[in-house]
């Protein structure tokens, strides 16, 4: 079984702190995670968790308002792309296979660096 701790409730808010997960659980961290924040957010659930394997959710902080016209907001790939380079960065998980190119250039179709060079090659 596994648990989310998020301190804010859902709102979003940045959690004050991050309690260290209970021994009998896996834990994830939420509350206020987001591209702007990755770098200090992975330090500070690498500090609560102690060495432990854990995991971090995010929803509103990947969504792009649509204009500030409209209501509504979509999920930006590009942010969710921002914060897996604030991962690979840091060492924690390598980058996925799918996300660079094949041996012949091609690979996703997202905003993420290697997508113009892939959209280049074809």
């Amino acid at each position: 079984m596994t648990m989310l701790l998020d301190d804010s409730r859902g709102t979003g808010a940045v959690s004050r702190e991050l309690p260290p997960p209970p021994e009998e659980h896996d834990v994830g961290y939420a509350g206020g995670i987001g591209p702007s924040n990755i770098d200090e957010m992975l330090e500070r659930v690498s500090r609560a968790a102690a060495g432990r394997t854990t995991w971090i959710d995010m929803e509103s902080s990947l969504r792009t308002k649509l204009s500030s016209t409209e209501d509504g907001d979509i999920f930006d790939i590009n942010k969710c792309f921002s914060v897996i380079d604030a991962v690979v960065k840091r060492g924690i998980h390598t980058q996925s296979n799918f996300l660079l190119p094949d041996e012949h250039g091609h690979g996703h179709e997202s905003g993420h660096p290697n997508a113009e060079t892939n959209k280049s090659k074809r």
